[in-house]
């Protein structure tokens, strides 16, 4: 199952700034978790945590806020509910930003981030001009009389 096809039912769908808070918007790791105690119960009734677990990759991200029942903060699980049970992937996700990362989105089946439309963006972009550099230059063709 796609992230397409399961973040839409989750319980926290339409929250992400909640359960990922920007980055300084919390101010120090106690008062995220301050922030992100309460969030823990949402996950709690949800049926995607291992999904979450496996799209997200807090430990291989240095994720800051709650994912798949667990608070997180630069990648550690600092408190949880459902840790135990999961087996968390710890490799890095593709690096969004890169055309890697964008790969990383497709294959996953996920909406591409900002950052990844931009690199696909500009890579349509080079190709473009490259096509078009190389449709104007003039093929000379010598006839010999």
């Amino acid at each position: 199952m796609t992230m397409l096809e399961w973040a839409p039912r989750a319980p926290c769908a339409g929250r992400w700034e909640e359960f990922a808070p920007v980055e300084g918007a919390w101010g120090n790791g106690e008062a995220l978790l301050a922030q992100c105690t309460p969030l823990l119960s949402v996950c709690d009734e949800c049926a995607f945590v291992v999904l979450c677990a496996e799209a997200v990759r807090p430990a291989g991200n240095w994720f800051d806020g709650v994912c798949a029942g667990a608070i997180w903060i630069n990648g550690k699980a600092v408190e949880s509910r459902q840790l135990a049970l999961i087996d968390f992937p710890t490799t890095k996700a593709r690096s969004c930003g890169t055309l890697d990362g964008r790969a990383g989105h497709q294959e996953r089946g996920e909406v591409p981030c900002p950052s990844c439309l931009q690199v696909q963006r500009e890579r349509k972009a080079v190709l473009k001009a490259r096509r078009e550099e190389s449709a104007r230059k003039e093929v000379i063709i010598e006839i010999d009389d």
